[in-house]
């Protein structure tokens, strides 16, 4: 949904992502990579609150996620 009356100022950044598994067997874990597209900003990390902190830091914009938004499984 589309908020009609914005309190912020809209702004948008590009980002490249990288994302690939490491280990062996059942002690898998996914990595990550992110790099600022116009910018010199970039960072690895090993889990969905790293990248987030990393975005909120470049963009300066902080979201919180509700409970339905956040690190689910299927």
């Amino acid at each position: 949904m589309i908020s009609q009356g914005k309190s912020h100022t809209e702004h948008s950044t590009s980002f490249v992502a990288r994302f690939w598994l490491e280990g062996h067997d059942q002690n898998l874990v996914w990595r990550g990579h992110l790099q600022q597209v116009h910018g010199d900003e970039e960072c690895y990390f090993q889990s969905f609150s790293a990248m987030k902190a990393f975005l909120e830091r470049v963009s300066g914009v902080h979201v919180t996620m509700n409970s339905d938004a956040g690190d689910q499984e299927n």
